[in-house]
């Protein structure tokens, strides 16, 4: 409707003229002049001349004329009163009939004082009247109402710059209707109550209830909601709106959107007015939280919640509206995300809210927005760090509470065994630094139904100075909880002896001072644990009793000096039935020794098993090994020829990782038992038919001449039989003890073959003639070594080595000219130092100073 406010306000400014023209000749046609005229008169003036800025002020002028008292002579026949009313009803009548037809919004808008103006005639009428003018119409006028139409505004419709003004607008006419609204909350009137309520939850919700099948207000006609989307802020007064609600307002605080439909039911997607805020209108956060704790706590809770969540999901049966499962958030939660929009509210919430928003659970074993943290944020610290400087009430739930429903860790457990960071569990032991001792014990005595095992018996990968923290927090325990604690034993069946060997060396020194007060069987139990009787329990195998880890085998896993030393000083006071260390305690010394891990290796095997150099663990090993007496020799035997699964005895594992300090220790032992079976124990082959010999040669050059050396100090006859059957076995390859040295260590050639001089001449034929397939080539291994040899020292002693066995193996010497023709520099070796049987010439200087320089490639 073009220019509909001039026109109404012309019409009604024109008609009320009129009536009080016409009132006026009245008075002329009488003979006493009533002293009214000249005030009506001066009205009709001020009428024409276009004076009332306000219609408010001709209703006041009105108003004053029957108010004024006239002689009583004039009191039967004036009919000024009636014609005021009939004013009134008039401007009432236009104003309703103004409205069925609809406000046109855009006007209000383009021209600031026709909003002022609608006002203050709209205001000139009955409160109730009032009412019924909004309520007059359809819902559909609503969908254009003054608020709505405003609040939803196009940038097309409503540029930018012209923004305050609209703003200007919407809070006149919001503080408008908070203040009729307040007046009409006030009269006790079934009716206006009616009309008043209805009013308001068409204001709000485009609707004449809040809700819609008992889900909150569609976000179309959520006035909130658009208000925050479109004018990015949330004026005050459409707060003050909002509070009219009442019991009511947490509704307009949900909105819902259809997300899928199924035959029996529909899928919404939930948002909190909050989660708009955020996005749109962070800058009135703190003002529209101020309104929602009107609401009792757990709404509160509830809408931050989904705000910091994003949305939550909620299905709905079609037949009877009935809610089929609790709201839940969507599966798909970007964490990150959730954090920062938590971080954006908690500084306007309250402790109590924030921290119930953090550990709010929508379904039961669902995870809360705090295990998501935990398991899956960055920000976990900066959560950590509001929460450590909570009141010991607020951050006990934190602390004391399962983090995960399946694997049921408290915090600090989480946060050592699976998110191990020294900042994250200094941060927890602060955080708990205050708390009741009571709790401190719940906490550290916690034992999780996933893993089975308190705090200290998972703390092998916490450093020192938190471990301190921990030992301190649990020294400041009950007797009974430190009992409770220490004398753990998890599912698994490993005891605290067996975690404690891979602390620091303080930490286990603390909890040994625990176990050197248990009476001595206690100790020995300790000491003896093993996890055997839990790897039968899940095995479909048949476990022997003496396998199992123990605490001495984990520590000579570890391979920590320290820890070494202590263990074992712990280890020579329990073996000892006295005081004064007099009377040994065979019995659990050889179950200490005997017992073997699920490697294969014993403490002897798993004490060489390692690189390391030197060998912490080996010397101590050796000591118990030769507390064992002279009448249990048998089962020191036993120890020394015990195999790992991969068939390795120690000395070959000795020789294996280098270790040369042990190899004599190991013979000298060995020959102690039985000097008989000292063969059969150095001819053993692995798993990969290798004997010590080949072992030596591929892994570990440098035993192999202290093995020879020791080996030669056998009787001649025992010397004969070891040596022929090292060299003449074959590994799975097929390749001898002179293959691989002529293949990986041409060095030992020189020291291997006066060895086999003291073999019988027919064995040194077949160990030397044996031909070697390299790519399906074949070679002799002397011949090989000669080829791929870079040192000329080493090439002249396998040449002397030829020579004399020239005469054992025919022709040997023919083959010479293959590797001589491949390398010229072996033509000058050849030269200057010609080999015959009967005597050798030593090569020039020159010609080794030739031979170092040229740099054959090896082939």
């Amino acid at each position: 409707m073009p220019n509909f406010y001039p026109v109404l306000s012309m019409d009604l400014y024109i008609q009320t003229a009129a009536m009080l023209d016409e009132y006026r000749s009245l008075m002329n046609s009488v003979l006493l002049r009533n002293p009214r005229y000249d005030a009506v008169t001066q009205i009709i003036e001020k009428i024409r001349s276009h004076s009332y800025s306000k219609f408010s002020d001709l209703v006041r002028d009105l108003d004053l004329l029957i108010t004024d008292e006239v002689p009583i002579i004039f009191h039967f026949d004036d009919l000024l009163p009636d014609l005021i009313e009939q004013i009134k009803e008039m401007h009432k009548k236009m104003l309703f009939d103004a409205r069925k037809s609809g406000f046109d919004v855009l006007e209000l808008y383009t021209e600031p004082h026709y909003t002022d103006e609608l006002l203050d005639r709209i205001n000139t009428l009955h409160p109730i009247d009032q009412i019924q003018l909004f309520n007059a119409g359809g819902l559909y006028y609503f969908r254009k109402s003054l608020l709505i139409a405003i609040a939803t505004a196009q940038e097309s419709e409503f540029p930018l710059s012209k923004k305050e003004q609209l703003i200007t607008h919407f809070e006149k006419l919001l503080a408008f209707m908070c203040n009729l609204l307040e007046v009409t909350q006030s009269i006790d009137n079934s009716q206006v109550q009616t009309a008043h309520q209805i009013l308001l939850y068409r204001l709000l919700t485009n609707s004449n209830t809040l809700s819609l099948r008992k889900i909150p207000a569609l976000t179309d006609d959520n006035l909130l909601i658009h208000t925050i989307v479109q004018l990015k802020q949330i004026p005050p007064s459409l707060l003050r709106l909002c509070e009219f609600l009442g019991s009511d307002l947490s509704l307009l605080f949900w909105n819902n959107k259809v997300t899928s439909r199924a035959r029996w039911t529909n899928t919404f997607s939930i948002q909190s007015v909050l989660g708009y805020a955020l996005q749109h209108a962070p800058d009135s956060i703190e003002e529209l939280l101020h309104t929602m704790s009107r609401l009792d706590l757990e709404e509160q809770i509830l809408l931050v919640h989904c705000a910091v969540m994003g949305s939550y999901i909620e299905r709905v049966y079609n037949f009877d509206l009935k809610t089929l499962s609790t709201q839940t958030p969507p599966h798909d939660i970007n964490v990150d995300h959730a954090v920062v929009r938590f971080m954006a509210l908690q500084p306007f919430l309250s402790p109590l809210v924030w921290t119930r928003v953090l550990l709010h659970q929508a379904k039961k074993n669902n995870s809360n927005l705090f295990q998501l943290i935990v398991n899956d944020c960055k920000s976990f610290s900066d959560i950590m760090n509001l929460i450590k400087d909570l009141p010991p009430e607020y951050k006990e739930p934190f602390l004391v509470r399962q983090i995960s429903h399946h694997t049921g860790y408290t915090l600090l457990e989480k946060v050592i065994i699976y998110k191990y960071d020294p900042d994250l569990v200094r941060m927890v032991l602060d955080a708990q630094a205050d708390l009741p001792t009571q709790v401190k014990a719940t906490i550290f005595s916690h034992v999780p139904k996933m893993s089975p095992r308190n705090v200290l018996i998972e703390a092998g990968a916490v450093d020192s100075i938190h471990m301190a923290r921990i030992r301190a927090e649990i020294d400041s325990l009950p007797p009974e909880i430190i009992t409770k604690i220490l004398d753990q034993v998890d599912v698994t069946e490993i005891n605290m002896l067996m975690r404690a060997v891979s602390w620091d060396i303080k930490s286990l020194e603390w909890y040994l001072a625990y176990v050197d007060q248990m009476p001595r069987e206690k100790q020995v139990s300790v000491l003896l644990h093993s996890n055997v009787g839990w790897v039968q329990s899940i095995s479909q195998n048949d476990i022997p009793e003496h396998w199992g880890d123990t605490a001495l085998l984990l520590a000579l896993n570890e391979i920590k000096p320290e820890q070494l030393t202590a263990l074992f000083n712990f280890i020579f006071k329990v073996i000892y039935l006295d005081a004064e260390h007099t009377i040994l305690d065979t019995d659990t010394l050889l179950k200490l020794l005997k017992r073997t891990n699920f490697s294969g290796l014993n403490a002897l095997t798993e004490s060489l098993s390692h690189q390391q150099s030197p060998n912490p663990a080996f010397p101590w090993v050796l000591k118990l090994l030769q507390l064992i007496p002279v009448s249990m020799q048998g089962e020191l035997r036993s120890i020394l020829l015990q195999n790992t699964k991969t068939e390795m005895n120690a000395l070959m594992l000795a020789v294996e990782n280098n270790h040369l300090e042990a190899i004599v220790p190991l013979l000298s032992l060995a020959q102690s038992t039985q000097p008989s079976s000292l063969v059969p124990w150095l001819v053993q082959e692995n798993n990969q038919g290798q004997n010590i010999f080949m072992i030596a040669i591929q892994r570990s050059p440098n035993t192999l001449e202290i093995l020879l050396k020791e080996l030669l100090s056998l009787p001649e006859t025992e010397q004969l039989a070891l040596f022929a059957r090292l060299f003449a076995s074959t590994n799975k390859s097929g390749y001898n003890v002179m293959h691989l040295a002529a293949i990986h260590c041409q060095e030992a050639i020189p020291l291997l073959l006066p060895i086999i001089s003291l073999l019988p001449p027919s064995t040194q034929a077949d160990i030397l003639c044996k031909k070697i397939i390299i790519s399906n080539k074949e070679y002799n291994p002397l011949l090989l070594a000669i080829k791929k040899c870079q040192n000329p020292d080493r090439v002249k002693a396998i040449y002397n080595a030829i020579s004399d066995l020239d005469k054992l193996i025919p022709d040997l010497l023919k083959e010479v000219k293959k590797p001589a023709q491949e390398k010229p520099y072996m033509q000058y070796f050849f030269q200057t130092c010609p080999i015959t049987n009967k005597s050798r010439a030593e090569p020039t200087p020159t010609v080794f100073l030739t031979r170092a320089t040229l740099s054959g490639p090896s082939t």
